[in-house]
Order: C-alpha cells, then structure tokens, then sequence
C-alpha cells in the first residue's frame, strides 16, 4: 500500500474511531502516525530527531495510562518536541495533573 493510500485508510479508520466514540482506536492510530513520522527523521541521509528527554517522559506517561487504566487521552506531536494531547471533558482530573507535573519542561496542548 502507498502512502497516500495509507494516510487515506488511516484517516477514514480515525473519523470512524471518533464517530464511533472508540477512544482506544484513536489513540492508537493517532501515536502510530506521530511514531512513524518521527521514526522516518532517523532514516535520513544524516539521521535526526527532535523528540527530547522531556516529552519521551510525558509520552511514556501519557502511553503508560493506557496500559494501567485502559483510556486516556489522544496523544500526537509535531514535527518537533512539543507534545498534543486531546482531552475529554470527564478526563480533566488526568490533564490537570500532567499539566502540572510537566508543563515546566514542554507544552502541552489540549481541552482543559
């Protein structure tokens, strides 16, 4: 499959994903696009990445609510370090508290 075919497939599994209210499903798409993307920096010519320590520690927390609690919120990142993340309105206990342990070292976007 190409790329664009890829991206299209991918954008109709989201729409579906967010119709259907299957939270997990976004999730789960939305970090394998940013992962990909990233992933592809390092097969340059001349391999670079822009993700720091600081947002692989609010990733790797953002991933670990999923693991421990099933839902979470939709995480993504640009093209560099700065870390999206799409909150639920019943998830603002869960923003709030990565607001306030992490915005010191990165932002973070979202629906507070």
């Amino acid at each position: 499959m190409g790329r664009s075919a890829r991206a299209e497939l991918r954008l109709q599994q989201l729409l579906e994903s967010l119709k259907t209210n299957n939270w997990k499903s976004a999730f789960e798409i939305c970090w394998d696009e940013f992962i990909d993307m990233h992933e592809l920096f390092e097969t340059c010519p001349e391999p670079f990445g822009y993700r720091t320590p600081a947002s692989e520690r609010i990733l790797s927390e953002l991933k670990s609510l999923w693991e421990t609690r099933g839902d979470g919120p939709i995480v993504t990142m640009d093209a560099g370090s700065s870390v999206h993340v799409l909150w639920r309105p019943d998830q603002r206990d869960i923003a709030q508290s990565l607001y306030r342990d992490y915005s010191q070292w990165t932002k973070i976007w979202g629906n507070l």
